[in-house]
């Protein structure tokens, strides 16, 4: 419930950038992976932006669990 009352006040600043979403989940210490799921949930963001800023503003989790190789290969086809 807690969570949802940080939501709607950012939901009331109309001109807010995911970027600045992404730093408020980090100032209140959400993890990535439920950070995710919420502003895929409340806001009107794509997955892969969301993902984009996630991994790039969140430094101190875990990294990407596949490696260079892997993702280039699932590239290529």
């Amino acid at each position: 419930m807690e969570n949802l009352e940080f939501i709607s006040e950012i939901k009331k600043n109309i001109d807010i950038s995911l970027e600045d979403v992404v730093n408020i989940f980090i100032e209140k210490k959400i993890s990535k992976y439920k950070a995710f799921v919420l502003i895929r949930d409340n806001f009107n963001y794509g997955e892969l932006k969301i993902m984009y800023y996630l991994n790039l503003l969140y430094k101190d989790e875990e990294s990407n669990p596949f490696n260079e190789d892997f993702i280039n290969y699932s590239n290529k086809k």
